[in-house]
């Protein structure tokens, strides 16, 4: 069965969730409850995932057009991409 989309072409959050993987869901709900963005030392941090893990996640999650990283001095500012509807 397709994803639903929203009328303007964005996936509904309950299609996104469908579509994720367990550690990609798991790293998006993090980035939500932070508001949208975070900086990826603060995903190490939360404690789910180990430094390595939370770059690896990051690179499925961009390439999916779900997260974008955005250079933040020495780490990267890791906003949700705007796509989304709830």
């Amino acid at each position: 069965m397709p994803a639903k989309e929203a009328g303007d072409g964005r996936l509904s959050e309950l299609a996104l969730m469908r579509v994720l993987g367990e550690d990609e869901r798991r790293m998006y709900l993090g980035l939500r409850e932070h508001g949208g963005a975070t900086i990826s030392e603060d995903l190490v941090g939360l404690g789910i995932f180990l430094r390595a893990k939370v770059s690896q996640v990051l690179d499925r999650l961009e390439a999916k057009r779900v997260v974008v990283r955005e250079r933040h001095g020495m780490t990267n500012c890791v906003p949700i991409v705007a796509g989304t509807t709830k």
